[in-house]
């Protein structure tokens, strides 16, 4: 009798044990898949998002801040055998420069950028992201002769001396990763479908005392959406170190900033929403309770009638 007790003690034990590993597997499985979920869809309407990609671009790219990193960029290329004029007049061309790219000249220099920039995102074979310099050579030029100072050599400044075509970005400093970004836009149904099914399974799996379960399901949610929002600010500065110039390094660090936005928006939705559900389902006997009060303060109300 002894035995056979402490045989049933022994099975309950590794039964214990055997849900304790799966519902710690399916929560964790559960979890992963969210948050390629949520990405496939960030990819979705951010990234292959032409009208969305562009949108952010342009408004990154208007900003003082990275005009005036691109116009460094130029000047930097157009006087890199003038020491000397650079040093002392640099920084006043630097500023005509940023202005001259908040023109309409400069906009579509910036527009032809945005259309390459979208290419070397999303394309498997990328090119480097070049500015054209051709718009913008004349008055430039002009520009140049306006920034001399005392030094003679700026005067025998020309659109000449100002290259055609000035790379930001080389297709070999950033890894592509256009191959994943294509498969995640291609498996967001699964993700989001095993996502569903590891979650119903975990609660599923312990339905006896299911309400514990789903509180497990909220924390495992907000857990996903803390996870992004915390790692997302360290990624644009990874990604704008592998470029070598240091002010298409700013600029590439900002994009990159502009483009994780709506992901961090998606984590703060989530974690709301999540929120919400959560509070409700806690709240959800008080809940019944009232919609019957009200059903049948509603249905003596008419009885009266």
């Amino acid at each position: 009798m002894a035995t056979r007790t402490t045989s049933k003690k022994v099975t309950a034990s590794s039964e214990a044990k055997y849900r304790f590993i799966l519902s710690a597997l399916l929560i964790a499985l559960a979890s992963i898949s969210l948050l390629l979920a949520q990405g496939s869809m960030w990819v979705k309407h951010t990234i292959f998002n032409q009208n969305e990609f562009k949108s952010i671009a342009v408004s990154t790219l208007s900003q003082l801040q990275n005009r005036d990193a691109i116009a460094r960029t130029v000047v930097d290329a157009t006087l890199a055998d003038r020491p000397i004029v650079q040093r002392l007049a640099g920084d006043r061309l630097a500023s005509f420069t940023s202005g001259l790219l908040a023109s309409d000249i400069g906009e579509r220099a910036i527009s032809g950028v945005i259309t390459k920039l979208y290419a070397y995102v999303t394309n498997p074979n990328p090119q480097d992201v070049r500015l054209e310099l051709t718009v913008i050579k004349q008055p430039l030029s002009v520009l140049a002769q306006l920034a001399q100072s005392s030094n003679d050599n700026l005067m025998n400044f020309n659109s000449e001396d100002i290259p055609e075509t000035l790379v930001l970005v080389r297709a070999a400093d950033i890894p592509n990763v256009s191959g994943i970004y294509r498969a995640f836009i291609w498996l967001a149904p699964l993700f989001w479908l095993l996502t569903a099914v590891l979650f119903g399974t975990y609660i599923y799996l312990h339905r006896a005392v299911y309400a514990r379960y789903v509180y497990h399901v909220y924390v495992a949610i907000a857990t996903v959406a803390l996870i992004g929002l915390f790692f997302g600010p360290f990624i644009p500065q990874s990604v704008g170190s592998m470029v070598a110039n240091s002010s298409s390094s700013q600029v590439v660090t900002n994009l990159v900033s502009a483009y994780l936005a709506p992901f961090s928006q998606q984590m703060w939705t989530m974690l709301g929403a999540a929120t919400i559900a959560i509070i409700i389902f806690w709240q959800r006997g008080r809940i019944g309770h009232g919609v019957q009060l009200v059903a049948k303060k509603l249905s003596s109300q008419r009885g009266d009638k």
